[in-house]
């Protein structure tokens, strides 16, 4: 591509976390530019986000299968949406807390 087909982005994240990025990307052979490129393609060739986020509470899978169910494949899915699938997300942290999943 020509530089008249490209565009930029400009991304404010803290400085520390860049830095661990960069030097984890370094480690792997890969420069931050280049992660991000790859990141984009795989959200445009995946359409959808191409990677798992994580955070400190995790719900059991059953809860991330049901939502993969309202989202995936909607021939063959029990829940068509994810209305159907849980009314909300408290509602699915209640059902979390009181073991019903």
């Amino acid at each position: 591509m020509t530089d008249a087909t490209m565009s930029s982005i400009n991304v404010r994240i803290p400085k520390a976390e860049k830095e661990l990025a960069v030097a984890k990307l370094r480690n792997s052979g890969m420069d931050l530019p280049t992660a991000i490129n790859i990141f984009i393609k795989q959200v445009i060739r995946q359409e959808k986000f191409p990677v798992e986020i994580y955070t400190e509470y995790r719900f059991p899978n059953e809860v991330y299968h049901r939502l993969d169910e309202a989202t995936a494949n909607r021939k063959n899915a029990k829940y068509l949406t994810v209305e159907e699938c849980f009314g909300s997300w408290d509602e699915v942290i209640s059902e979390v807390e009181n073991g019903e999943i």
